[in-house]
């Protein structure tokens, strides 16, 4: 098992909401979950509710499935002309989500049978704070770019870099707002 460069959009996100509510309200805490997010790609969900149906212990964010099957064939496109030797695999690609739902597009990423577009769930993000320390975020994405077994575990704002680069370039498609440049395993 190794770890992996990789770039992607996320298609959902979530965390437990045990930490912030300590020192936030929910509003507070989505102007800074804001800065990382664009929150208007998603909807939002409460999810394993405490005693009396009061109270959710988890927050789900899924991309919204119009915006995402509007969107990810021209953003896969736009994407893999700025990395090389990808033509066969934006071709091979571009014909196997051409026409799929959202589910039939999450399912052939699962299916990991393309090398540069996977589904990659559950990796550990986070918003940093100082009142309340780190509040962990459980990431969904599926894979664009995926390069080497490196280790990088404390390059997060080289990898910050590179999510603005690939939104500068996008600026007309909303699902630059989803990209996430993570180590993977």
């Amino acid at each position: 098992m190794g770890q992996f460069l990789t770039v992607g959009l996320c298609t959902e996100f979530s965390f437990s909401t045990k930490k912030f509510k300590e020192s936030y309200t929910e509003e507070m805490f989505n102007e800074k979950l804001q800065k990382k997010f664009d929150l208007s790609l998603y909807n939002k969900t409460y999810l394993d509710y405490e005693s009396k149906g009061k109270n959710p212990k988890y927050i789900r964010y899924t991309i919204k499935p119009d915006i995402f099957t509007d969107n990810i064939l021209d953003f896969v496109k736009s994407q893999f002309k700025l990395y090389e030797n990808t033509d066969d695999d934006i071709n091979d690609i571009s014909r196997a989500i051409k026409g799929k739902t959202f589910n039939e597009i999450i399912e052939l990423a699962d299916d990991k049978k393309f090398y540069h577009f996977q589904l990659l769930p559950y990796y550990g993000d986070y918003v940093r704070d100082f009142r309340t320390g780190i509040i962990y975020i459980d990431v969904t994405l599926i894979q664009i770019f995926g390069a080497g077994k490196i280790i990088m575990e404390t390059y997060n704002e080289l990898f910050n870099y590179f999510e603005n680069v690939i939104k500068e370039t996008n600026r007309e498609n909303p699902l630059r707002n989803a990209v996430r440049v993570m180590i993977s395993q």
